[in-house]
């Protein structure tokens, strides 16, 4: 559990700080961050099409009020009725009619993360060394 909350912070915490300084305004400008795996990410400081992979993404998305930024979600939040209510995507039904990208822990799921149209400009992974290679998704 320790591990998992100290991956969440390293890896979470910048890029949603810069998403939510970023002001009202879209802007070109960049930041650099040193995203979970330890590598030199340049991310938008307000990226305007967004996707959250895996446990917790969604919620911490809204938490920070992005969610009008979410371009596609996880086949888990389309599910009707839902395995378990999830009182963010009660508060967001616009989640349930975007489009889904599958698990992004398969292969099939990155395919449907890159073929996404218009292309996400931040994919947030709550488990990078999970699954899909983060390398591979960034292509």
């Amino acid at each position: 559990m320790k591990r998992f909350i100290i991956i969440i912070t390293a890896f979470l915490l910048p890029l949603l700080l810069a998403i939510a300084c970023g002001g009202d305004a879209p802007t070109a400008r960049t930041t650099t961050i040193i995203d979970g795996l330890g590598r030199s990410v340049t991310v938008p400081m307000n990226p305007s099409r967004i996707v959250g992979a895996g446990p917790g993404c969604l919620r911490y998305l809204v938490y920070l009020q992005v969610q009008e930024n979410v371009i596609a979600v996880e086949a888990a939040e389309k599910q009707t009725p839902p395995v378990e209510p999830r009182p963010y995507a009660l508060a967001v039904p616009r989640f349930t009619r975007l489009p889904s990208f599958g698990d992004p822990s398969t292969a099939d799921g990155a395919e449907r993360l890159r073929s996404l149209k218009p292309a996400p400009l931040v994919i947030f992974l709550t488990y990078p060394g999970a699954g899909v290679d983060a390398d591979s998704l960034q292509e």
